[in-house]
C-alpha cells in the first residue's frame, strides 16, 4: 500500500478510533502485470475506501485470490513435496520467489494457535517472518460447505493491544468459487515504514454470514532469533532522471522474504510522481524479482517492496523500470459544481461527471468517468481522495470510495461520497491523488 499523506492520516485516524474501541470493550474471541499491479495498488491506497468504523478493518484489504493466478514452478513443487509437512504450502507461496526460498530453506516457524466456536475452527499452522514482512498460514473449518467466507480481518500487537500499522493481502483456496467446508489461506502483512515487528501477534477474522460481533482469534509469538541480523543494507545514493524528473535511490535492504529500496522524488520536479511503473529487480542469473507494493512516510519519500533472492545469494542485483505515472503539478486539482453537475476544472478532457446525487442528510455520492487505455492502465486507481474544500475555503472529507471498470469500455468509474456536514458553496475543489498520465523512459539502478 503506498500510504500517501492523505491516506496515511486517514489510516492513523482509523487506527486511533479502533484503539479507543479496543480499550472500551472486551477482546473478541477471534501473474501477469494486471494482477501484480492490482495487488500493489490495493496495498498503496486500498481498493475500497469506505471509512472505517471502530468495528471495521484497521488497514486496507485486498483479497488477491492467488490460486489460478500464479503458475507453480514444477521444480519448486517437487522440492517442497519432499519436505515433511510442507507440501500444502506449495500453492500458498507459489509465484513469490522470496517465500519459495524461505520454505525451501526451513524458514517456516511452526505455530499451533487458534479459536473454535459456533461450529467454526480457525487455526494458524505456521508463519514466515522477517523485520518488515509477516506471512501467516491458517485454516478455517466450517460446519457446512460455502464459498470463500472471510471478512473483517484485523492484526494487532498482542502485548499492547494496538492495531498494527501495516497493509495486508490474503489469498488461498476458494478462488475458484467452489463450495467447500475447509479453506487454507495465507495472509501477507507488510509493516508500514518505521513500524517494528511485534513480539506477539493477535490475528482476528470475521466470517461472512455471521454477526459482526463474532470473531475468531489466534495469538502467537514471533521467533525473532530466526531472522535477527540477517538483513543486508546496501547504500546507493544514485539519482536517475526520467523525462526531466529526478528520483534519488538512497539505499536497498535485502531481507529474507523481501527487498526494500528507498527512493526520494526531487521537490524541484515539475511533475507530481504518483507511481513507479513496471519495476523489477534482475539478478546476475537473469531471475526477475517482482514488485509487490510500497509504503511512504511522506509525499516525496517511498519504500519500494520486491520479492527477495536472499537464499539464492546473487552477486549482482539491478533495479529496472521504464514507466512512471506522473502529472504536471499545475494540474493537480479537480473542481466540480455538484449543483450543475459539471466539471469546472480538470487536468484534461478525459474526465466526465456521470452523476451527483444526494444519498444522505450530509452526503452526496459522486460518480466520475475517466477515459483510460485498456492496454496500459490495467489496474484500479484513485483519482481524488482525502480532504477537499468549497468555494469559501471550508474543509470537508471524502467518505466511502470505490472504483470499477469493464472490459467493454476504456473508462474507469470512480464513485465516492462527498461528506458535506456543514453549509457549502459550489464549486468544490478536490486534490488529485492518481491520474492515468505516464512518462516513459527506461532506467536502471545498480543495487549490488
Amino acid at each position: 500500500m503506498i500510504l500517501p499523506e492523505h491516506e496515511r492520516s486517514r489510516l492513523e485516524a482509523g487506527l486511533a478510533d479502533e484503539q479507543a474501541a479496543w480499550d472500551a470493550a472486551p477482546v473478541p474471541a477471534a501473474l501477469d502485470e494486471a494482477v501484480l499491479r492490482g495487488v500493489a495498488r490495493a496495498r498503496r491506497t486500498g481498493r475500497s475506501r469506505a471509512r472505517r468504523t471502530a468495528a471495521g478493518a484497521s488497514v486496507a484489504l485486498v483479497l488477491a485470490l492467488l490460486l489460478g493466478l500464479v503458475r507453480v514452478s514444477p521444480a519448486f513443487a517437487a522440492a517442497v513435496a519432499e519436505l515433511p509437512g510442507l507440501s500444502g504450502l506449495v500453492a500458498l507461496v507459489a509465484g513469490d520467489k522470496g517465500l519459495e526460498g524461505a520454505v525451501r530453506n526451513d524458514f517456516v516457524q511452526p505455530v499451533s494457535a487458534g479459536d473454535s466456536h459456533d461450529g467454526v475452527t480457525f487455526t494458524v499452522t505456521g508463519i514466515i517472518a522477517d523485520d518488515t514482512r509477516l506471512n501467516v498460514f491458517y485454516t478455517v473449518k466450517l460446519p457446512e460447505k460455502t464459498a470463500l467466507p472471510y471478512d473483517r480481518p484485523r492484526v494487532y500487537d498482542a502485548d499492547t493491544g494496538k492495531p498494527l500499522l501495516a497493509s495486508y493481502s490474503s489469498g488461498g483456496s476458494g478462488a475458484d468459487g467452489e463450495l467447500r467446508a475447509e479453506f487454507h489461506q495465507r495472509m501477507d502483512i507488510s509493516l508500514a515504514a518505521g513500524t517494528e515487528m511485534p513480539d506477539r501477534i493477535k490475528l482476528s477474522i470475521g466470517l461472512t454470514g455471521y454477526p459482526q460481533d463474532k470473531a475468531w482469534t489466534a495469538i502467537f509469538p514471533i521467533d525473532k532469533t530466526r531472522f535477527e541480523g540477517l538483513s543486508e543494507t546496501i547504500p546507493l545514493d544514485q539519482t536517475v532522471t526520467v523525462q526531466g524528473q529526478r528520483i534519488r535511490f538512497a539505499r536497498a535492504v535485502v531481507h529474507p522474504t523481501s527487498i526494500e529500496v528507498d527512493a526520494e522524488f526531487d521537490d524541484a520536479n515539475a511533475m507530481k510522481i504518483f507511481w513507479l511503473g513496471d519495476l523489477r529487480i534482475v539478478t546476475d542469473a537473469g531471475e526477475e524479482l517482482r514488485s509487490y507494493g510500497s509504503t511512504s512516510a511522506s509525499p516525496s519519500k517511498v519504500t519500494l517492496q520486491f520479492e527477495s533472492a536472499f537464499f539464492s545469494k546473487p552477486k549482482h542485483l539491478t533495479l529496472e523500470g521504464s514507466r512512471i505515472m506522473a502529472l504536471d503539478k499545475s494540474k493537480l486539482e479537480l473542481t466540480l459544481d455538484l449543483a450543475k453537475k459539471r466539471i469546472v476544472q480538470a487536468p484534461d478532457d478525459r474526465v466526465r461527471i456521470i452523476s451527483a446525487e444526494k444519498t444522505g442528510p450530509d452526503k452526496v455520492t459522486v460518480r466520475l468517468g475517466v477515459k483510460t487505455n485498456k492496454e496500459r492502465d490495467r489496474f484500479s486507481f484513485s483519482i481524488v481522495d482525502g480532504g477537499f474544500h468549497d468555494a469559501a475555503g471550508r474543509e470537508f472529507q471524502i467518505g466511502g470510495y470505490r472504483t470499477s471498470s469493464t472490459n467493454e469500455t476504456d473508462e474507469m468509474t470512480t464513485t465516492f461520497e462527498a461528506m458535506l456536514d456543514k453549509p457549502y458553496t459550489n464549486p468544490l475543489t478536490f486534490r488529485i491523488t492518481d491520474y492515468p498520465s505516464w512518462i516513459e523512459q527506461p532506467f536502471t539502478v545498480k543495487l549490488k
